[in-house]
């Protein structure tokens, strides 16, 4: 037998429905820029790498390991030396968010199971106002509504919905960003892929209701590439 006939007998002997993947392609940027992994902080105090734009934030610890808490309408954004438009035309974000099923018994939030979270990326140097829904933000990723499947995205204020079910505990999620191009990543997997995304400026956590004991994230990091 020749390799290709080898090829052709095995494809007769596949599987009838054939299995679709999603892309893993995501690559970490090069150089890194800011980066957090909460364990040298105190628990109760506010994480000392990060500034607070509205609401309030604190270290707590969920299942033995140290996060950050945002709560009372909270928007929360690196502290860093340049607090200007940071963000180079290639980085990307990554970051651990926490996720209850629905019906989740949470103290102070009994049967809810939503983790309402946003993460915007701004296309503006101006902080005054981190809550405008003009056309100051780039893109917007909103994690849940209802329960662990719901997301949905927002470019240039164009709302898009898409389902994605993260499992109890910690999921991982990825930005990455590339002269326009947006793509972001769910544990790995690509959920969304954008091919004209105007350049941001800098970013910030956002969580739009007064939750406590609900949402928590951390490993937040952020590079860059080097030129």
């Amino acid at each position: 037998k020749n390799r290709d006939a080898d090829v052709e007998e095995t494809a007769d002997t596949s599987a009838e429905t054939p299995t679709v993947n999603t892309s893993t392609d995501f690559q970490r940027g090069s150089v890194v820029m800011f980066e957090d992994d909460v364990k040298a902080e105190r628990v109760g105090e506010f994480p000392s790498k990060w500034d607070l734009l509205d609401g309030a934030a604190e270290v707590k610890t969920i299942g033995g390991v140290k996060a950050i808490e945002p709560t009372n309408n909270a928007v929360i954004t690196p502290l860093l030396k340049q607090q200007g438009a940071y963000l180079p035309q290639e980085f990307t974000l990554e970051y651990d968010f926490y996720y209850w099923k629905s019906g989740s018994q949470v103290k102070g939030n009994d049967g809810i199971g939503l983790n309402d979270l946003k993460v915007r990326l701004y296309t503006t140097t101006n902080r005054s106002d981190p809550n405008t829904d003009d056309g100051n933000v780039s893109f917007e990723l909103v994690h849940g509504v209802c329960d662990t499947g719901d997301h949905s995205y927002y470019n240039m204020g164009r709302p898009t919905n898409f389902n994605y079910t993260f499992k109890q505990g910690w999921n991982h999620v990825a930005f990455s960003f590339n002269k326009r191009a947006l793509k972001v990543y769910f544990n790995g997997n690509r959920v969304v892929n954008l091919p004209n995304v105007k350049q941001p400026t800098w970013f910030a956590f956002q969580v739009p209701f007064d939750y406590h004991n609900l949402t928590f994230i951390r490993n937040v990091v952020i590079n860059g590439e080097s030129f």
